[in-house]
């Protein structure tokens, strides 16, 4: 089984609970990401179990879903816009911290093999500019959140936000290739980033 295709079921997720939100059932978007994330942890067993901690996230995130489709006030459909974009913006973000390097920099160390001064000052100002894009689209979520709209909030955390991601991401591909000339093209990077042992990085 391709080592990709445990990530397809949580990829539907933004799907999944925009029509939560447009047929007025925001309760049942929080439910849909555990069945798709058991569904993740199913398909990624057929390689190896998954770790005690994910299952335990799982079972916990199951009870807040359970909650959010009898509760009124649906809270828990807003928090993965929120924090998977923190969560993000803390492991770039404390990377800069004194003493450490910084995330990319290390990501184009040990799976890119470029070690040159040049490329770990631009690296290190890269990782704190995906820092500030992942703060900017938690704050984004809170705000939309706090705001009460749900249409609103569905159109921007389960559609515009990817797309501002990617012109993020094209628009530091086109620095990088101005910067350095030659650069390894889209689909080659995204398919080492997705083969990265993370731990490789720690």
């Amino acid at each position: 089984m391709p080592r990709n295709l445990a990530a397809i079921p949580v990829l539907l997720y933004p799907a999944w609970s925009h029509l939560c939100v447009a047929y007025d059932r925001p309760g049942y978007s929080l439910a849909g990401l555990v069945v798709l994330l058991a569904l993740a942890l199913a398909l990624r067993a057929t390689r190896r179990p998954p770790a005690a901690p994910a299952v335990a996230a799982l079972g916990a995130l199951a009870g807040v879903a359970a909650w959010d489709v009898v509760s009124p006030v649906p809270l828990a459909l807003y928090l993965p816009p929120i924090l998977v974009p923190a969560a993000l913006a803390w492991l770039f973000g404390r990377s800069l911290l004194p003493g450490r390097t910084a995330l990319i920099t290390r990501f184009a160390v040990h799976v890119m093999g470029h070690d040159t001064p040049d490329t770990a000052r631009y690296t290190r100002a890269v990782t704190a500019y995906w820092t500030g894009v992942f703060v900017v689209l938690a704050l984004e979520a809170a705000l939309l959140a706090a705001l009460g709209s749900w249409p609103l909030w569905s159109l921007f955390t389960n559609g515009l936000n990817y797309a501002l991601v990617a012109t993020a991401f094209l628009a530091e591909l086109g620095v990088r290739r101005l910067r350095f000339g030659r650069v390894t093209p889209v689909r080659e990077f995204l398919l080492q980033v997705a083969r990265t042992d993370l731990r490789r990085l720690g």
